[in-house]
């Protein structure tokens, strides 16, 4: 469909030139180029006239606009401005794979209605999905000293629930713990509290018992005065130390109690008694015994040395406790008694050294049942038989339970060799009935000679028959001497008698032990108040009970991910109330008020917790602080630290109350992270729009519409342009514009180019690939051949390549129905809306118009959309050079370059509060608070080159010549082809680059180029992003070679 524009003059700058020509050769004859075919160029006449043709082409093209600004103005004062579409939104939440940690979900990320396939969402902003699993989430109500769990909540419910109010009273509890409470066997504890201001109410305070683990013990006793019967006290973590914690906490809540009336403790003792304790282990000498069955502590031959070991680490272990073991015995007086000087040792084990043991008897022998007593001392734990325990021992350090078998001293062998009795026999017989007496005398007197040693005691001795009868008892008598002296060479000097054994030893038929403290002070104090834990020094008074220092409610989420430094996007959404709902109030304890609108609690603070502190952070919150569904982002504080709260250790954020006297708790449905706001918007891709005719200013219907921004129109063209529409191409387009279609062969079948969407024809030329859009009428209009290209007369060479339409009520979609993932997106399981999207509204008819329009009035100069924000930030000051605006969530970020030759110029803080007031008084009252004015961004380019020189003699010249001029074109606000510097986002292509350095004098070819250490075929541009501005980084140029 063609539109043709009634125009006032059709010229351009060539016919405007040749028009010109030919009047200087009536009006100049003296002008003798000018009357050549083909005058000079660079004749400054000629040059005159080129530049009169061109701004005449301006001036006539702005005479032409007149006709089209009153049909615009027309449609406008009929209310053709009618309402777009209304686009619905929805909250979409992401979640992770299994083991995934983070996520980046791009923007324009693509969700399918799974009821209607055709109703398709794209985020409305990219996502950074992050592991962030939410443990814990608490409401705190001071005024009550009240809380509540929520974490059984945070799935979702129709219900609810109220945040900011408790349910439940706040714990403040008293714990104590002593190494004396690691009971093995239930023991009695009688606790006794000593109190500087003793009330009898303070009962209540301590009404309810328990271990650390929060099991409750039955008490009984007159307090102060709390007895505990029979009772194991486990060993449980308290902040973090392990101990046998006896805690005690209040049966009511401190709602409105003065610090001043709180029980103030001075001293905490305790009486504790445990008995029918059986050891570890027992040891006669290195023998175990079976304590269980009976047995004999000394053996069943006790003597002297001998030792019982007793093993016990639940009794051994209690340092100054009294120790009482009980012994049942076993023993028959009528087989003996112990010897009187029977002395037993008591000892224990000190690491590797015996130490003495008092116990009490001291007399204690083991001959009757009894109990022993001692104070314990410091038993160390050790090894022992194999055993780790802590042991003592008795030992018998002298007398006996008895005798053993034996052989008692009768005679000295001189002795029994004396009284031999001398033969009076033959004196040839006489030394071998000497020897026969001999060895019957030793055997009378139990003493056996071996057969091996008869030879050596009883030698040869011979006697000269001869000799007379006076010297024969002589002779003999030292033949006796002899024998003798050899039986005590031998070893042989005695003479015993065997004795049999006389044992009587004790036996022991079962062994129990017990220990007892009388008024043992605690060791270990703590008290849990405001979910926080504190060390009690005992040597001072203390209260164990503290009320609330928080003044206002608050809301807790805990999470144990890491997430420091990492965006979180959380969804909060809210139950609509209806009219019979009851409402719930919450207030200060003292407060008697009517509850008036001026006096109740407005808005609230985030905080995080840092390991010392509670701090407050920003955050973007669109719930307008719980009083609608909405997202809360924010990114987690570096310096976040896990804290214990609420008696578990996580990472914690909370909402807090302002001031207030009262407040009624919104009620949330669910906490949903990873959550980001999506509209309907449908794509159409390689929609045929219809074949150019050759004419100018024709216009094409799109399908769909209305048409949303960031389509991309691609005309079918004769052939590849030439290169030099090719850098203009892909200036505008980006370097991906042209698109080839080859066949089998490998031949160009089509060429097909991307145009490029303008406002306005008025700056567009005869080969500007320009267009203008329509978007409510779903239009594409072409240039005329002067103002814009046409396209080339081709069949079927319109192609809208990919186009977004959306908006209308079919984009109000139930909950959970938005979960067709377009594309896969990795470490991404399921996306889906966990509410239903809202907003959707269908093109505005002609007669809603006529009714609305009375009612509405249209004022110039306000600050709407986001080229608004950027032509105002350039009108509010003459300082300001350039502007973008940046739309991130809720807030409007309008950044500024100021005018300058800066290679980075930078506003003055004057310069962006004003420009921030200027469009805060021009905005709507609803978004005044979200605009900032900021300074820009800057990418630094790094170029380094090596150049050929035309001539080597002006080598340095040029190197500074080129460095000088790279630093100009890349100036932020003077740079650029055109000196009008670079625009946000705009990005600096390599071969532009090399056309300036080219263009410098001096400069022969260039040699190398490198842009950020990438060159030519690596990168054909660098991308800048759209918050920036480029600027010269740092420049290297080298010379080589050259010609002189």
């Amino acid at each position: 469909m063609n539109i043709e524009m009634p125009q006032i003059d059709k010229r351009g700058a060539k016919q405007i030139y040749e028009q010109a020509v030919k009047l200087a050769k009536i009006y100049c004859p003296e002008w003798n180029n000018i009357l050549k075919d083909k005058p000079d160029e660079d004749d400054i006449g000629v040059v005159l006239l080129k530049l009169f043709s061109k701004l005449s082409e301006t001036v006539i093209g702005q005479l032409n606009r007149i006709p089209e600004k009153h049909l615009l103005a027309f449609y406008d004062f009929i209310g053709i401005d009618h309402l777009p579409p209304a686009v619905a939104k929805a909250p979409l939440v992401f979640k992770l794979s299994k083991g995934s940690k983070e996520a980046f979900i791009p923007a324009r990320t693509k969700i399918a209605s799974s009821v209607d396939p055709t109703v398709v969402f794209e985020t409305i902003e990219s996502l950074t999905a992050v592991s962030f699993n939410i443990k814990s989430t608490y409401s705190l109500n001071p005024w009550d000293d009240k809380y509540t769990n929520h974490i059984s909540d945070i799935n979702g419910t129709d219900e609810g629930f109220y945040i900011f109010d408790g349910k439940d009273p706040v714990p403040h509890i008293l714990y104590f713990s002593d190494d004396a409470f690691n009971f093995k066997t239930p023991a009695d504890v009688v606790v006794k509290f000593f109190f500087n201001n003793y009330s009898e109410k303070f009962k209540h305070y301590f009404s309810m018992c328990s271990d650390g683990a929060g099991k409750p013990f039955s008490t009984t006793g007159d307090f102060p005065t709390v007895e505990l019967k029979n009772v194991s006290i486990p060993k449980t973590p308290i902040d973090g130390t392990e101990g046998n914690w006896i805690s005690f906490k209040p049966g009511i809540t401190l709602k409105g109690v003065k610090t001043a009336d709180l029980p103030e403790i001075t001293k905490i003792t305790c009486d504790i008694a445990a008995e029918g304790i059986i050891p570890d282990a027992a040891f006669f000498n290195d023998m175990p015994v079976d304590v269980k069955k009976g047995f004999h502590p000394f053996g069943e031959t006790p003597k002297v040395g001998d030792a019982f070991y007793i093993a016990c680490d639940e009794a051994f272990s209690r340092k100054s406790a009294k120790i009482e073991m009980t012994f049942n015995i076993s023993f028959d007086n009528t087989k003996g008694l112990p010897s009187a000087d029977l002395d037993l040792k008591w000892e224990y084990l000190e690491g590797t050294i015996w130490k003495p043991l008092t116990i009490d008897p001291q007399n204690y022998n083991f001959t009757a049942t009894g109990t022993i007593s001692f104070i314990c001392q410091s038993v160390k734990v050790s090894t022992l038989h194999g055993i780790q325990s802590r042991w003592i021992r008795v030992r018998i350090n002298k007398g006996d339970y008895g005798k053993p078998g034996h052989y008692e001293l009768v005679k000295p062998i001189e002795d029994i060799v004396k009284a031999v009795p001398l033969p009076r026999t033959e004196i040839s017989n006489i030394i071998s009935n000497a020897k026969t007496e001999v060895i019957n005398k030793l055997k009378g007197e139990n003493i056996t000679i071996p057969d091996n040693k008869i030879d050596i005691i009883f030698p040869s001795f011979k006697i000269n028959p001869g000799i007379i009868s006076v010297e024969f008892d002589k002779i003999l008598l030292q033949y006796i001497e002899a024998i003798k002296n050899q039986l005590v060479k031998e070893g042989i000097t005695s003479g015993f008698v065997y004795i049999p054994p006389s044992y009587n030893p004790p036996f022991i038929n079962s062994l129990t032990i017990g220990y007892s403290y009388l008024d043992k002070t605690i060791q270990k104090c703590k008290t849990y108040n405001n979910f926080e834990y504190e060390d009690v020094d005992l040597n001072k008074s203390f209260e164990p009970f503290v009320p609330l220092p928080q003044k206002m409610p608050e809301f807790y989420i805990g999470f144990d991910d890491e997430l420091s430094n990492k965006p979180l996007a959380l969804y909060f959404p809210l139950k609509t109330r209806l009219y019979n709902d009851i409402i719930i109030k919450i207030k200060k304890p003292d407060y008697a008020g009517d509850f008036s609108l001026n006096e109740k609690a407005q808005g609230f603070a985030w905080n995080y917790y840092n390991g010392k502190d509670w701090l407050e952070f920003g955050v973007e919150d669109d719930t307008d602080f719980f009083s609608k569904s909405g997202i809360v982002k924010l990114i987690i504080p570096a310096d976040i630290s896990k804290e214990t709260f609420f008696g578990k250790e996580l990472f914690w954020i909370k909402a807090e109350l302002k001031d207030g006297l009262w407040y009624e708790p919104p009620i949330i449905r669910d906490v949903l992270p990873n959550t980001v706001w999506a509209e309907n918007a449908a794509v159409i891709k390689d929609e045929l729009l219809g074949s150019s005719n050759g004419e100018g200013a024709q216009v094409f219907s799109f399908s769909s519409k209305p048409l949303l921004r960031g389509q991309m129109i691609e005309i079918k063209e004769q052939g590849i342009p030439s290169d030099d529409e090719l850098k203009v191409i892909e200036k505008e387009e980006g370097s991906d514009a042209l698109r080839i279609i080859k066949n089998d062969s490998g031949d160009i079948q089509e060429a097909w180019v991307r145009w490029h969407e303008v406002k306005t024809f008025v700056h567009s030329d005869s080969l500007s690939r320009h267009y203008i859009i329509d978007r409510v009428n779903g239009m594409v209009m072409f240039g005329d051949g002067i103002h814009g290209m046409i396209p080339p007369a081709l069949p079927n060479n319109i192609l809208a390549r990919e186009y977004k339409s959306g908006g209308g009520k079919k984009g109000n979609q139930e909950e959970k129905t938005l979960k067709g993932l377009k594309t896969t997106i990795p470490n991404i399981d399921s996306v889906a809306n966990y509410d239903s999207s809202s907003g959707g509204r269908d093109l505005e008819f002609i007669g809603d118009i006529l009714i609305r329009t009375p009612h509405s009035i249209k004022n110039g100069g306000r600050a709407v959309t986001i080229e608004d924000f950027e032509w105002l930030a350039m009108e509010a000051s003459p300082e300001v050079a350039k502007t973008r605006c940046v739309k991130d969530g809720e807030k409007i970020q309008v950044i500024i370059a100021p005018a300058g030759e800066d290679d980075r110029p930078s506003p003055e803080v004057a310069l962006t509060d004003y420009v921030e007031s200027y469009l805060q008084d021009r905005a709507f009252a609803t978004v005044k608070d979200s605009i900032e004015v900021v300074g820009p961004a800057y990418k630094e380019i790094k170029i380094a080159t090596t150049l050929v020189p035309v001539s080597i003699s002006e080598s340095a010249v040029v190197a500074d010549r080129v460095e000088r001029r790279l630093k100009e074109f890349l100036n932020p606000i003077t740079g650029g082809e055109e000196g009008e510097g670079w625009n946000f986002g705009e990005d600096i292509y390599l071969s532009e680059v090399a056309a300036v350095i080219e263009d410098v004098e001096g400069v022969d070819y260039i040699k190398e180029l490198k842009i950020d250490g990438k060159a030519i075929g690596e990168i054909s541009f660098v991308k800048i992003k759209d918050n920036e501005l480029p600027c010269a980084g740092k420049i290297f140029v080298s010379l080589i070679g050259g010609k002189d």
